[in-house]
């Protein structure tokens, strides 16, 4: 029947051959770790005692009749047969495991090679075989200690459920000849559960620099929310001596702190195929360092935000959010984020970028959070953005020379207010390819509100039957809205000065004698411009000559 055991014959083997010795069950199933040359091989059969050793007397011989059958770990009967039972479990190419029915229970008795224990092989240690307890069953996880991880090699945590108050690198390892890997065998067959003791669950740590290691193929999680048992600390957290780390196909959950914690230096961090939710910190958290990349990632509810991004350099792709607020808070210079979606950002912004430089953010998707984007940076570069359903403002920029093109925005400040889609306060911005929409009527028809010096919207198209403003703040200078269908000078409200709509301003008074445009007939000149004294009724049109002189306008 399907997930039922396999059952083979039962090889038989010499008298006195010692269970465990050699490769399974002397029946070469699992390959070699490593190859040896041909006099260290013969001096380790000359060493194999030819009987069993004082602790197995106690475990019985191989049966020759006795049932050998496959499966997975979690098909294996409760029960053997009778003594001598075998149940093979294939973990993979170089992975494998023999557990043997007597004395009432099943026990692991093949992990070894030649003389010694199939604990720790070439530098791999089986995470099982150091538990101090359990047998890895959900209700009686396997038990490690803070020991397990060596100073160098990999720990492999086969099939099942492991728990832990804390595994940390010893400190003193020499990361610059070695490196830590921890890697089990899959997200959905191992688990390393957090037990609530203090501090972190797993933790890279080193008193001196070096690089290499990491955490995969696992589950990797504190307890549930609703558990009395809480996980304090970061479920896995990098002190930042070690760099070039990679973490991969992962499923991060249920820390009271950051589900990841790297401090800087992060350095050289590869984070790829991972689910990380459920966090009462930062989903994922990348305290400095440069050149890390992220990519393929989902991450959901992190109570202080998804991805905090401190490190330069780095590459962020592939990556979906939901309810994280904020989504991405970026503090470091010349990243580039692409391919992002980004949902229910909540109380944040989807993108909070500080007062940092020369970020570049492609192929963004923003849908039902407060804010969309919230820039103080300077010369970043945004580009193919789509916000939809923002709460508030869908941009909000503060920054200086900050670049949007091709922003798509369909529904935002749904409450009527006159919240505007595009609050820019910074200095030297351009936003070219604009497009604006509202899902309601009802809700607010600003399309822009300009508060710095020397902005430009260009390409600026406005949609639906209702009339829409563009509000330019009093402190604002030099205001160029180029191409913009949907506002005209009647509904334009402008407090600034020198403010062009279309290529065409507004002055109180003739310029050639006052008013905001006297004095800069060049500047109009050179944007093309027409400008139009609002006293006279009707008002009269002036354009500026190649030498800043004001001349007036047929009407």
């Amino acid at each position: 029947m399907p997930g039922e055991p396999l059952k083979y014959r039962r090889r038989s083997l010499l008298v006195g051959a010692t269970v465990g010795m050699g490769s399974i069950a002397g029946c070469s199933l699992l390959p070699d770790f490593g190859k040896q040359d041909t006099a260290t091989e013969t001096a380790n059969r000359e060493s194999r005692a030819p009987t069993r050793t004082p602790e197995q007397i106690d475990k019985p011989q191989m049966v020759t009749d006795a049932p050998r059958w496959a499966g997975s770990l979690s098909a294996r009967p409760k029960t053997g047969e009778q003594p001598g039972h075998e149940y093979f479990v294939n973990q993979g190419r170089q992975n494998g495991a023999l557990y043997t029915w007597y004395d009432g229970g099943w026990h692991l008795t093949d992990r070894y090679v030649q003389d010694a224990s199939f604990a720790s092989i070439n530098g791999v240690r089986f995470a099982s075989r150091h538990a101090t307890e359990g047998s890895g069953t959900p209700d009686d996880r396997w038990v490690l200690e803070n020991g397990l991880l060596p100073e160098g090699g990999m720990v492999y945590f086969d099939a099942g459920n492991y728990t832990s108050g804390g595994l940390q690198t010893p400190t003193d390892t020499d990361y610059e000849q070695t490196a830590v890997y921890l890697t089990g065998a899959g997200v959905r067959t191992t688990s390393l559960i957090d037990d609530g003791t203090e501090g972190s669950l797993i933790t890279f740590d080193s008193e001196k620099s070096g690089n290499f290691g990491g955490v995969s193929d696992m589950g990797v999680f504190g307890h549930h929310p609703d558990s009395d048992n809480r996980s304090n600390g970061h479920l896995i957290h990098g002190t930042g001596n070690i760099i070039d780390t990679i973490y991969e196909n992962l499923i991060v959950r249920y820390s009271w702190g950051d589900g990841m914690h790297l401090e800087a230096s992060t350095s050289g961090t590869r984070i790829r195929n991972s689910w990380v939710e459920n966090n009462f910190g930062w989903n994922i958290y990348l305290g400095g360092g440069t050149r890390l990349k992220l990519s393929d990632l989902h991450l959901v509810t992190g109570k202080s935000g998804g991805i905090h991004l401190r490190p330069s350099y780095s590459q962020v792709t592939g990556v979906s959010m939901v309810n994280c607020s904020p989504g991405i808070d970026v503090k470091g210079v010349t990243n580039a984020i692409s391919d992002m979606y980004i949902t229910q950002s909540g109380s944040g912004a989807a993108i909070r970028e500080r007062d940092v430089k020369k970020n570049v953010f492609t192929n963004i998707t923003i849908t039902d959070s407060k804010t969309g984007i919230v820039t103080q940076g300077t010369r970043s570069q945004y580009s193919n953005i789509g916000v939809s359903n923002a709460t508030d403002e869908a941009v909000r920029l503060s920054g200086t020379g900050l670049s949007i093109e091709n922003l798509t925005v369909s529904g935002f400040a749904e409450s009527g207010s006159g919240t505007p889609a595009i609050d820019c306060s910074g200095t030297d911005c351009r936003l070219t390819g604009v497009s604006i929409a509202q899902s309601s009527n009802n809700a607010s028809r600003v399309a822009a509100h300009i508060s710095g010096e020397r902005n430009v919207l260009s390409n600026v198209s406005c949609h639906g039957s209702q009339p829409w403003q563009i509000v330019v703040n009093a402190n604002a200078v030099g205001t160029v809205l180029d191409s913009v269908r949907g506002v005209t000078l009647s509904s334009l409200r402008d407090d600034g000065r020198r403010t062009l709509l279309n290529r065409q301003g507004t002055n109180g008074g003739d310029p050639r004698v006052s008013g905001e445009w006297n004095g800069h007939g060049e500047y109009a000149n050179a944007m093309g411009a027409t400008v139009w004294d609002t006293k006279p009724n009707p008002w009269t049109p002036y354009c500026a000559d190649g030498a800043g002189n004001w001349i007036p306008m047929s009407k």
